[in-house]
């Protein structure tokens, strides 16, 4: 089951007889904690719910019923999905000679699962886009709520890439939660167009 944080979500059960359940847990495999296991009705059915749910909740649920010669058990995989944050820096982006180098960077928080795809964009004042590749991707840093960070970093280089007098460079980030994207505007100044005018 896949759900996105905020929501509450309710666990299936075993059911059963009131007479043969003599006693339920559910228990969240990642966590290693035990939660009570809420009776629904007389016929000993029940449900557990977990209020706003948080990404820290995913993991297996197991429903484990005891009876006095017998043991069942059901398992539920629960996975909470949660989108991207992204933020380019340095922000705002400075003005760049052409010749010069510039590393940028774009950061992904706050998502979970931890697979996602980062890339690059340019848009030049045209209009048209163009693909700038993955540039240098880290490795996944997991935060203590349960979620993960990772980042990109690009070198533009205003000659070898065709940056003209500049545009938008837009960040990326496909994800199981969607797609999310940051831009900057990059500004890209011919000095020696500039002293050809100023002379």
């Amino acid at each position: 089951m896949v759900f996105r944080p905020g929501q509450s979500v309710s666990r299936p059960s075993l059911g059963g007889s009131p007479q043969m359940l003599m006693q339920a847990r559910a228990f969240h495999t990642d966590e290693g904690r035990n939660f009570n296991y809420i009776p629904a009705s007389a016929s000993g059915s029940g449900c557990l719910v977990l209020e706003e749910s948080q990404v820290r909740h995913s993991g297996t649920y197991i429903c484990t019923v005891y009876l006095p010669h017998l043991l069942a058990q059901v398992a539920v995989d629960l996975e909470i999905v949660e989108a991207p944050s992204l933020s380019i820096y340095p922000s705002p982006l400075p003005l760049l000679v052409p010749g010069q180098l510039l590393l940028i960077q774009c950061e992904a928080s706050g998502f979970a699962p931890h697979t996602l795809d980062l890339g690059w964009e340019f848009t030049g004042a045209d209009g048209k886009s163009r693909s700038l590749g993955q540039g240098g991707v880290t490795g996944h840093r997991q935060a203590s709520d349960g979620t993960f960070s990772q980042s990109s970093r690009l070198e533009l280089d205003s000659g070898k890439m065709r940056l003209g007098r500049g545009g938008d460079i837009t960040c990326v980030a496909k994800h199981a939660g969607g797609t999310r994207r940051a831009s900057a505007t990059l500004s890209v100044i011919d000095w020696r167009a500039s002293a050809h005018l100023y002379f």
